[in-house]
């Protein structure tokens, strides 16, 4: 474990247990900062990147449950690991201090092994949790990302839905224009017995008949053929008449 990148504070009252505890953790490669109060202790907690906290319980004026309680009640530093260092090995006592949000407990007089042990399995579990929210961080970008480009291709859907209807109406709007004149210029022509000179007077009613027919068919190819096969077929018609 790559032991520089970690700082530890050693909170307790007596300097020579301080001492102790710093150079254990020292010849290690931590850095160490320490505070022989509660009230130090938080100040240095809240003020700079402390990754660990050895903290002793029975001290003058702020014991250690008090500022475990406070330092978890801090945005700062409500995950950072805290090791109560005691002397007291009743049970009651240590609860108290799960209680109060410590995770592991270090009994006076201190064995090196132990301590080095509990400090370097909390700091495996610290860079652990920190890796596992840096990738929910990095899912949650691209998350964002996807909901992001699937919101830009529901808006292209729509683009391309509003035009294709768009295209659709002006094609229906296009034939109906074409019907109109159709059925306009039809209505001129019988009206106005235009077609009469050109029909046989004896065929005439068939004629007529014939030519309604006709027309309707017409009507029925402008809605439902597209334009093009229309266009195509009047033209392979008329090559077959010019034939």
């Amino acid at each position: 474990m790559g032991t520089e990148k970690y700082t530890i504070l050693v909170v307790d009252d007596i300097p020579k247990n301080i001492q102790v505890v710093a150079n254990i953790l020292g010849n290690l490669g931590y850095n160490v900062e320490v505070a022989t109060s509660g009230q130090e202790a938080l100040e240095i907690a809240f003020s700079e990147k402390i990754d660990l906290i050895l903290l002793d319980i029975m001290m003058p004026e702020m014991d250690g449950y008090e500022v475990c309680k406070r330092l978890r009640q801090n945005e700062i530093t409500k995950e950072t690991p805290i090791i109560f260092l005691t002397a007291k090995t009743e049970t009651d006592d240590i609860v108290a201090g799960f209680d109060v949000g410590g995770q592991d407990y270090v009994t006076k007089p201190f064995n090196a092994k132990e301590l080095i042990k509990r400090v370097e399995t909390h700091l495996d579990i610290l860079s652990k949790n920190r890796k596992i929210k840096s990738f929910a961080k990095q899912l949650e970008s691209k998350n964002d990302e996807l909901n992001g480009l699937n919101q830009e291709l529901t808006e292209t859907n729509t683009e391309l839905t509003e035009t294709i209807d768009a295209l659709t109406k002006a094609k229906i709007g296009r034939k109906a224009a074409i019907l109109a004149i159709i059925i306009t210029i039809s209505l001129f022509l019988v009206s106005e017995g235009i077609l009469e000179p050109y029909i046989d007077s004896s065929l005439q009613d068939q004629s007529f008949s014939f030519f309604w027919s006709m027309l309707l068919k017409g009507i029925i190819a402008l809605l439902f053929i597209p334009m093009e096969r229309i266009l195509k077929k009047a033209l392979l018609f008329n090559t077959m008449r010019k034939k």
